[in-house]
C-alpha cells in the first residue's frame, strides 16, 4: 500500500525524505519508504509535490498517523484566501490518500487548507537579560521551571492576510495559554 500527500507547489522537499514524530501524536510510521518527486500540469509546469510513504514490511497500522518531514517554504511570499474553487475552498491545498498494492484507495482522501507564506522577519530573537533583569522579572533559566521568556521581532512588511501570530519554540518547549 501506500499512503500519498500532495503538497501545493513552490515546496521544496529532499527526494529521499524521512519521518519525524511530533511530541504528543502516536509516533511516526518506521521501516517506511518515502520519496518526494514533483508532479506536473498538463501542459508541462511543474504543480506541486507528491509525498509517497510505502511500508517496507507490513502495511501502515489503521487508526491516527502523524509525521513531520522537514521542506523549504516557498521563496515568494504568497496568500491563501478562502472562497475559492479548489478542493479545499483555499488557494492552497494539501491532500492526503491511501491505496493499497493494487491502486485502489482503501480509505476516503482529503484535502485541507495550507497556509500563507509571509516576507521574511528582518529580526527574531530572544532577549538575553543581565542579572538584574532576570531578577526584576523573575527568570528562572534552570531545567523544568517555569519561566517568562521575551520576544523581539521586526517584520519587513505587514503580512500579506490577516490571522494569528504563531510563537514556536524548539520541541520539549511548552507555552501556557
Amino acid at each position: 500500500g501506500e499512503l500519498r500527500v500532495r503538497a501545493p507547489v513552490g515546496f521544496v522537499f529532499e527526494e529521499r525524505c524521512a519521518l519525524e514524530s511530533i511530541p504528543g501524536e502516536p509516533p511516526a510510521p518506521t521501516r517506511v519508504r518515502c520519496r518526494a518527486l514533483p508532479t506536473y500540469a498538463e501542459d508541462g509546469a511543474k504543480d506541486g509535490t507528491a509525498i509517497s510513504v510505502v511500508p517496507e514490511v507490513e502495511p501502515l497500522a489503521g487508526g491516527r498517523i502523524a509525521f513531520a518531514i522537514m521542506a523549504r517554504n516557498p521563496p515568494e511570499p504568497r496568500t491563501n484566501r478562502g472562497g475559492q474553487t479548489t478542493s479545499c475552498r483555499f488557494e492552497q491545498c494539501w491532500s492526503v490518500e491511501a491505496k493499497d498494492s493494487g491502486g485502489v484507495q482503501t480509505d476516503a482522501g482529503d484535502d485541507t487548507p495550507g497556509f500563507a507564506i509571509n516576507s521574511p522577519m528582518l529580526e527574531a530573537k530572544l532577549l538575553d537579560l543581565d542579572y538584574l533583569q532576570r531578577l526584576a522579572v523573575g527568570r528562572n533559566d534552570r531545567p523544568g521551571r517555569p519561566n517568562d521568556v521575551i520576544f523581539s521581532f521586526t517584520l519587513a512588511e505587514r503580512p500579506l492576510s490577516v490571522g494569528e501570530l504563531v510563537l514556536s519554540g524548539p520541541y520539549g518547549f511548552a507555552f501556557d495559554e
